[in-house]
């Protein structure tokens, strides 16, 4: 457990040097708080939430609605008469409409990419200049449709109008599938998503029911949860999208009994569907070959989806205890691996080209997990640990499992402010030679670190956000930095920016040259961006 303890200087170097640094310092420099700011009229990024708190389970759905109702008295009956031919009118609670119950935001965003190089080739894209040109309308309806039952519906529609990298000729050039491919890419950045969409209802005082679209979150780490594995997520702009917005939905059935300080949460998922990764065209995509993009093996085997239904139906169970100053919960999933395997076939030639990726597919694994959280005074100590089941690789035969363990803390002893770190190990007990090499490129031990620093000034309208992740024991296999500052011109409406930044690892901790491609293509990724919403 020494490399908890270990202080990586060589984090500390090019570009780092200036992002989380001078984010601390800033914020520590704006800490008074009562100077005016005439000249501001601007508001950044919206601030990253906590997306590691368990979800608020019916928060509110025990309250009972009343409607009041004006009765006359009888104390001093008689002082008020109305005069003869007037009739007394009672003032009736205006009924709220269907259409009140709807709120949403707009907005758009705009990202510029000035790291970029020309390609090079001309069949290669070019991803210098604008990479994003972003505008999104969010809409959120809620209504209790009667005692104990309410109706949740949240969607959103997204539309980028990034122009398009490749010309026309060198896309008429591709391969077929290749063309597919980028016309996939090319389709999402237009895109509509039913966020949640669900009944919620109290049946019995100790049981909560809640059926459709939904969102789950379990643990207590904001960044580095090991137990958060339900719910698949958007991972297509490493570090731009928080963790809350990169969650997505599934349809799933989830009941909730309660007694006293604990809650037992059962949920079922037939709902089978897995994460959105960089496309082919997008200046993120991971694949080998980047060097050569018009190249038909650049393009992904296909991807085997388990048809949805209750044949496949993912499963989870949780046990959940509330005491003073504590909370520690329990775990247990059967579930897909959201990330895909990629399966090889040999074919000799003449007729095969020899070792061929033929499909990826997602294996079946178990997860059996835990985790804690304690507050003491300004400090929040949390921690999570899961055994996990069932992954294969590449030229074995057996199954292996992942141990994984997260371990975080969190300060809000400065004024309107937080100070967050976590860090989390993963490793194979049982880690053969074979793992590390590609296609599985899978380490033996893989340590991840997350820092967040959040800051409020001017009776919080203006907010101060900074992330880091590092990989690495000592940080130096690459890291995403994302510095922001948003700012509330008025209640609805925000204006902001911020500088998000990649750094890629030394090149003796890469195991191919694949990677070590990769790794290079992401540092050139670095960007400032710029975002307004509007809320109604």
């Amino acid at each position: 457990m020494g490399f908890f303890l270990m202080f990586p200087l060589n984090f500390f170097k090019n570009k780092f040097l200036l992002v989380l640094p001078s984010a601390f310092i800033l914020g520590l420099g704006m800490i008074p708080s009562g100077i005016p700011l005439p000249f501001i009229s601007a508001q950044a990024l919206q601030a990253q939430t906590d997306s590691g708190d368990m979800d608020s389970i019916l928060s509110g759905f025990d309250e009972k609605e009343t409607d009041s109702e004006l009765k006359e008295t009888d104390l001093l009956s008689g002082f008020d008469e109305e005069e003869p031919g007037l009739e007394q009118t009672e003032t009736l609670p205006e009924e709220k409409g269907w259409l009140d119950d709807f709120s949403g935001k707009a907005g758009a965003s705009l990202s510029y990419a000035y790291e970029q190089q020309a390609p090079i080739s001309s069949q290669h894209p070019d991803w210098r200049g604008i990479r994003r040109q972003r505008g999104f309308l969010q809409l959120k309806w809620e209504r209790r449709v009667f005692q104990d039952a309410r109706v949740f519906i949240e969607g959103k529609i997204i539309g980028d109008l990034l122009p398009d990298t490749l010309d026309p000729g060198v896309y008429d050039a591709l391969p077929q599938k290749n063309r597919e491919a980028y016309d996939q890419y090319r389709q999402s950045l237009m895109e509509s998503e039913l966020r949640e969409a669900y009944f919620q209802i109290s049946p019995l005082s100790f049981m909560d029911l809640k059926l459709g679209r939904q969102i789950i979150v379990w643990g207590v780490a904001d960044s580095l949860s090991v137990v958060d594995v339900l719910n698949p997520r958007d991972n297509r702009v490493p570090g731009l999208i928080d963790v809350e917005d990169a969650r997505l939905p599934l349809n799933a059935l989830k009941l909730d009994f309660y007694s006293g300080n604990w809650n037992l949460s059962a949920v079922a998922i037939p709902d089978i569907r897995f994460g959105k990764n960089p496309g082919y065209g997008s200046e993120y995509y991971f694949y080998s070959k980047l060097e050569n993009f018009s190249d038909e093996n650049n393009i992904l085997p296909k991807e085997e989806i388990p048809e949805s239904g209750t044949e496949n139906a993912e499963y989870g169970m949780s046990l959940q205890g509330n005491f003073s100053g504590w909370d520690w919960m329990l775990y247990h999933a059967d579930f897909y691996n959201d990330q895909a395997r990629v399966v090889i076939e040999f074919n000799p030639p003449p007729l095969g080209k020899g070792l061929e990726a033929k499909s990826r597919v997602h294996d079946r694994l178990k997860l059996n997990g835990t985790g804690i959280s304690l507050v003491s005074g300004s400090w929040l100590w949390k921690a999570e640990a899961a055994m996990t089941s069932g992954f294969r690789f590449y030229g074995t035969v057996k199954e292996y499992e992942r141990q994984d363990l997260m371990l975080g803390i969190e300060y809000a002893g400065i004024s309107d402010a937080s100070l967050g770190f976590e860090i989390s190990r993963r490793s194979y007990p049982d880690y053969d030679s074979i793992l590390e090499n590609p296609p599985n490129n899978a380490d033996e031990h893989y340590v991840q670190s997350a820092f967040s620093y959040r800051h409020d000034f001017w009776n919080q309208t203006l907010h101060l956000n900074s992330f880091a992740l590092m990989l690495g024991e000592s940080w130096n296999k690459g890291a995403t930095a994302r510095v922001g500052l948003d700012y509330d011109w008025f209640d609805a409406f925000s204006v902001g920016g911020g500088w998000l930044v990649y750094q890629k690892g030394s090149d003796s901790e890469y195991a191919s040259t694949t990677s070590l491609a990769y790794a290079e293509q992401m540092s050139r990724n670095d960007r400032i961006f710029l975002e307004t919403t509007y809320s109604f």
